[in-house]
């Protein structure tokens, strides 16, 4: 993965893909196949840097957030602290089976939208880098490897501040429906729900888009960053390793019917 900046914009990387995308009734198997690759790929001659990155999760308490928490307790990469927000913090496994993480952190009263629009939820992560992970969210035992790679294409100011990333969703049935970016398209990202919560924002990026009045989601927020003046530095990660509870994408207006990679 190489990295570069023009013009004080950021290049995505993209992760190798191999092959055309696959045909819908091979994705499973395609997909467990690049997870496989993946294992033995080698890794970037680079040098590294381990960012701490923050994942704050909330939802409704129940199987969905367990596995979310046992998904990110699973990760390769151990530098992430994990906030849980939402009065269900009363039923969060014991926080010591976190201890080979940066620590998993309950916050009854904090909220997404919060974390964002107020400076005063600053303190509550301590990441460089934050995602949001509803209760039911999974994780590729490396995608957060993958993501501090990404991370790591850059230095100071050209690192990126948002990273998209493509992901599955759970469709009609349970059947995980593949949604393939096709990287930072401000007007896709105004008309539809592409990137759900499978992102991830610098605490620069954060900070610089607060103004007086608050978003009402996460998604508001997205727009915004797609309606300012200037694009973010931002990267795509192109390896599915995230799955998301929601159902698939439904246009607000007159968009695309079809989002991904063409095969």
């Amino acid at each position: 993965m190489k990295f570069r900046a023009d013009e004080g914009e950021a290049t995505p990387p993209r992760m190798r893909v191999h092959g055309r995308s696959p045909h819908p009734a091979e994705y499973a198997a395609w997909r467990e196949m690049r997870k496989n690759a993946r294992q033995v790929e080698e890794p970037g001659a680079d040098a590294a840097w381990n960012h701490l990155i923050s994942v704050f999760v909330y939802g409704k308490a129940g199987a969905g957030l367990v596995a979310t928490l046992e998904s990110l307790r699973s990760q390769t990469y151990r530098n992430i602290e994990i906030i849980v927000g939402g009065p269900q913090t009363a039923e969060l496994p014991p926080r010591d089976e976190f201890a080979s993480l940066r620590g998993m952190f309950p916050e009854p009263e904090a909220d997404p939208v919060a974390l964002l629009a107020d400076s005063a939820s600053d303190r509550l992560w301590r990441g460089s880098h934050i995602m949001f992970a509803q209760a039911g969210s999974l994780f590729d035992d490396d995608a957060f490897e993958l993501l501090n790679a990404l991370l790591n294409q850059g230095s100071g100011e050209s690192r990126p501040d948002l990273i998209l990333c493509d992901h599955d969703r759970l469709g009609a049935g349970g059947a995980a429906v593949p949604h393939f970016l096709p990287g930072w398209d401000p007007d896709l990202v105004c008309a539809m729900d592409v990137v759900g919560t499978a992102f991830l924002v610098s605490r620069r990026l954060v900070q610089a888009q607060r103004s007086g009045t608050a978003p009402g989601s996460l998604r508001e927020w997205l727009i915004g960053v797609a309606q300012a003046p200037r694009a973010p530095h931002w990267a795509h990660l192109v390896e599915p390793a995230i799955q998301l509870p929601d159902p698939p994408a439904k246009p607000d207006r007159t968009a695309p019917a079809i989002i991904g990679r063409a095969a």
